[in-house]
């Protein structure tokens, strides 16, 4: 089993991980397709073309795991691009 493959199996765990960190996401993301956007301070959009959509989260700081309730921002999103 790849990296992406087991990120994702974090992300769609339930009860919702708090060990899932910034650069996995950031992978994932890129993996589908998404372009990241660096927006104002820890402001990040993940853009895909060709799906046309538009993803807005916040890097986490200072440590690099990303909160729960943003990992469940990021399954429902996924969920709602069926991938």
């Amino acid at each position: 089993m790849g990296k992406q493959s087991k990120t994702r199996i974090k992300i769609d765990n339930k009860p919702t991980l708090s060990t899932i960190t910034w650069s996995d996401v950031e992978s994932y993301m890129t993996s589908l397709g998404f372009r990241v956007i660096e927006g104002n301070g820890s402001r990040v959009k993940f853009y895909h073309k060709d799906l046309d959509r538009l993803a807005h989260f916040h890097r986490p700081h200072p440590k690099p795991q990303v909160c729960k309730a943003a990992i469940n921002d990021l399954r429902e999103f996924l969920e709602s691009l069926d991938l």
